[in-house]
């Protein structure tokens, strides 16, 4: 392998903890393992850290931007043009003090924005890497609507960025057949998937304390873990509470988070009459994640069918398989993605409430099911699904591009 000194910019990063974030980390922090020295900057939007402008996360330098507050970030296009225009500054001091080879630019397409003035300047090649499309998250948040001028803009931004770029990285299958739509080179794509410490996330006996004190002992316990955005589907999880625990008088459903539609789901609960069956934990630490996991019988993604969930594959759904769970996902395109079939994982159709509680009834009255489908899910893992793999993907795809020039 060459030497190689490679920045990632980043839209935010660890301390703050976030899918985007752990990929992040892991590639990187796999990365340094294999002979390369990673570089990090952050852009404004970095919530956590020491504040410092610089610092060190297990041997990795990290460059932060400053936030900026001026009046010109209320003005829409106006702030974005601003934000590259800092970034593009940060970039350049960094880069220039590192003397980077490559520029490893993270979406949003801003970052890339930044990144390409530096990189056309130095002649430095520019990998771009798209986890999602930023405007349809936006939709989902509901800043705008799909298809309208701002949508189209931030699309067309997106866009033009890959188009500019040397080489682009996309997680999934779904987010390439976009861009290939778009009239994309198909050899410019390359495709590194999100991947699962499975040496963390490994098998563990129940948390019988941790069940004690949620008062969740000799339950069947169907589970979530992670952000409570509208696109996860939870609604539909609840909904189909009543018709579960009708059934079956053993089952509750666990909760474990915190986000955008917390109190929606907290006053359906109310309204359904589930106080007692439904547990609300709020978001718990990272390194307590395990125990949850543990004590849970059955884990539930019944994201809905919109572009950002056909298109993008979660981080979530492979961290339960690597613990050994049973794991029941809507046949939404980007949980389709993460799953060998029906070999690994059970799905039921997206937006059906009746299917959804009868699969969780049928896995739930199944042990011997729900034990088979874990075991089959974790060995996929194993295989398929290590950071490891993905970090070389990145590697072999720098060496490309530093032997041929952008």
């Amino acid at each position: 392998m060459i030497p190689m000194k490679i920045l990632h910019v980043l839209d935010t990063s660890i301390p703050d903890t976030a899918g985007y974030t752990t990929r992040a980390n892991y590639l990187v922090s796999c990365q340094k393992q294999q002979g390369v020295e990673p570089v990090v900057l952050t852009s404004e939007r970095l919530k956590g850290g020491s504040g410092a402008a610089e610092e060190h996360i297990d041997g990795v330098r990290y460059y932060r931007t400053v936030r900026k507050s001026t009046g010109i970030r209320k003005v829409p296009f106006v702030a974005e043009i601003d934000e590259i225009r800092t970034l593009a500054q940060r970039i350049r001091e960094v880069a220039t003090k590192e003397r980077v080879d490559l520029v490893h630019a993270h979406s949003p397409s801003l970052n890339g924005a930044a990144s390409l003035k530096y990189c056309r300047a130095h002649n430095i090649p520019l990998i771009y890497e798209i986890r999602a499309f930023w405007e349809d998250a936006a939709v989902d948040r509901g800043a705008f609507a799909e298809g309208s001028i701002k949508y189209r803009l931030r699309q067309w931004h997106e866009t033009s960025v890959v188009k500019q770029a040397d080489a682009v990285v996309v997680i999934c299958r779904g987010l390439r057949d976009d861009l290939l739509q778009r009239g994309i080179d198909q050899h410019k794509i390359h495709v590194v998937q999100n991947g699962v410490d499975h040496t963390v996330f490994q098998p563990i006996p129940p948390d019988q304390d941790l069940k004690i004190q949620l008062g969740l002992q000799d339950k069947i316990i169907i589970g979530f873990i992670g952000s409570f955005f509208h696109f996860e589907g939870l609604q539909d999880l609840i909904k189909a509470m009543p018709a579960i625990v009708s059934a079956n008088k053993d089952i509750v459903l666990l909760l474990v988070g915190a986000g955008q539609v917390e109190r929606q789901l907290q006053e359906s609960v109310r309204n359904l009459g589930l106080a007692e069956r439904v547990v609300f934990t709020g978001k718990v630490p990272h390194e307590q994640v395990g125990r949850y996991y543990s004590i849970i019988d059955l884990l539930v993604y019944p994201r809905i069918s919109k572009r950002i969930t056909e298109l993008v594959t979660p981080l979530k759904p492979l961290e339960a398989m690597a613990m050994e769970k049973a794991v029941l996902m809507s046949d939404v395109g980007g949980l389709l993605e993460l799953a060998d079939g029906e070999r690994t994982a059970s799905f039921f159709k997206a937006g059906d409430i009746a299917d959804l509680a009868a699969k969780c009834l049928d896995l739930c009255a199944d042990k011997e099911q729900r034990v088979e489908l874990g075991q089959r899910a974790r060995a996929n893992v194993i295989t398929k699904w290590g950071w490891d793999r993905r970090a070389a993907t990145d590697i072999a795809l720098y060496e490309t591009h530093l032997r041929v020039g952008p």
